[in-house]
């Protein structure tokens, strides 16, 4: 269970003074220079949107559009909980959910006053993957909790559960702990009942979810994906789900784009890349990805997107079948050949005057 506390985090940013000129050079005025401006640096490259230049690029046949819709459909259907899980979780959460409370209302010495609850995570959002079956509650305490304090409270909470079960099946309840409820915690716990707000308020679209949850089924399928972080993913499957007159696209166009903006380097460096709305207006989402990691998402995304574009996608969309990404793929009279990364983290070697280098 995790544990937020309201009472924490202050956030200031300190005023920033320009350096001294202390050496008595001319200042070179920023506003002429073509890459960089006095308030925000280097000023990032827009990529090129296929969606965008749709007037440019008209569609010559939509057929293989609706045939990809299906299999993304029938691909959710299939990664979806089952009905019987489906309602475990509903009753799981209204269970904690009433125990939480019952609690905040009775006043006792021994346990800590709670502020409010929030359900957060893929269960809230609806993007919850067969098998993944949890519900995330944060729970906001109104002073800062310790550990003593939060393990009472998840023991009176189990205690709540089990008194109130109506079946075995609902007293099977166990309690796992933390070591430590430390701000780091605590701030990711923050984090995550802005996201679940965020996506509520503004992603809360069929074709958004489904986009989603294919997103998280190809990323733990493969390897490089992982570097996306799943809310790297929903402000993606967000981007990409309007058109330029914010218009929502079918399942289809909303996948296909979301391949074409990684293909295209939205998450590369020196790209305008997606503002994290939860954060300030400076913070891109992919700022904690190595350039590697980078690299190696253009990479996977510019193979797939050749693949889905040739009629590759049944394999793409089916667990069951091995996509084997690191050798040319034959199929048909077509042959794709994987993109190749780009990006090496080895120093250059110094070049001599005539411009060879040196060994």
């Amino acid at each position: 269970m995790a544990i937020l506390n309201t009472n924490v985090f202050t956030f200031s940013r300190p005023l920033q003074h320009p350096r001294p000129n202390t050496q008595n050079q001319p200042r070179r005025d920023a506003r002429f220079s073509p890459y960089h401006r006095p308030d925000t640096g280097p000023v990032p490259y827009e990529i090129f949107d296929f969606t965008k230049a749709a007037d440019s690029f008209p569609n010559v046949n939509n057929g293989v559009n609706d045939e990809f819709s299906k299999l993304i459909l029938k691909r959710n259907r299939e990664l979806s909980p089952s009905a019987e899980d489906q309602a475990a979780l509903a009753s799981l959460s209204r269970r904690v959910s009433f125990a939480l409370d019952n609690l905040s209302i009775a006043s006792s010495q021994e346990l800590p006053l709670l502020e409010d609850k929030r359900v957060v995570g893929s269960y809230k959002n609806g993007t919850i993957i067969k098998g993944h079956n949890i519900v995330d509650i944060a729970v906001i305490f109104k002073d800062h909790p310790n550990l003593i304090d939060v393990e009472r409270l998840g023991k009176r909470v189990v205690e709540i559960l089990i008194e109130n079960a109506i079946d075995e099946n609902e007293r099977d309840v166990e309690m796992e702990m933390n070591e430590l409820v430390d701000s780091k915690s605590i701030l990711q716990v923050l984090t995550a009942v802005q996201h679940a707000r965020w996506f509520d308020e503004t992603a809360n679209y069929t074709n958004i979810r489904i986009a989603v949850i294919i997103f998280k089924d190809l990323r733990r399928r493969m390897p490089p994906l992982e570097q996306l972080s799943i809310w790297m993913i929903e402000l993606l499957a967000h981007y990409a789900a309007f058109d330029k007159n914010q218009h929502l696209l079918e399942v289809g166009a909303v996948i296909r784009r979301m391949f074409r903006l990684l293909a295209s380097g939205i998450f590369l460096p020196g790209s305008a890349s997606i503002m994290d709305p939860c954060q300030n207006k400076n913070s891109r989402v992919n700022s904690k990805m190595s350039f590697e990691d980078m690299d190696k998402v253009a990479c996977l995304a510019q193979t797939l997107l050749r693949l889905i574009s040739h009629g590759y996608y049944q394999k793409l969309l089916s667990e069951n079948d091995e996509v084997i990404l690191d050798s040319p793929i034959t199929f048909g009279d077509v042959t794709i050949t994987p993109s190749t990364a780009v990006y090496s983290n080895k120093k250059e070697e110094p070049a001599n005057s005539e411009g060879h280098t040196e060994t």
